[in-house]
């Protein structure tokens, strides 16, 4: 998350959206946007909270948009 947020550096949170939740540890990073939060591939807790959509050509991940909601857990 970018530095301008509400957060800390690890931070506990829970993030949220109509997919599901899941908790992760806040890291930030002045690269990120503000109001935005990125999870890199591999990272298996962002399954909960992205839907499940494929490449409909190789059937790999995509990149996708979801809004999310993040509170202090």
């Amino acid at each position: 998350m970018n530095p301008n947020c509400d957060f800390k550096d690890g931070d506990d949170v829970l993030v949220s959206s109509s997919h599901g939740k899941a908790n992760f540890i806040v890291k930030l990073n002045e690269d990120i946007k503000n109001d935005c939060v990125v999870a890199y591939a591999g990272n298996k807790y962002a399954n909960y909270v992205t839907p499940h959509k494929s490449d409909e050509q190789a059937f790999s991940a995509i990149f996708q948009d979801v809004l999310v909601s993040i509170e202090l857990s």
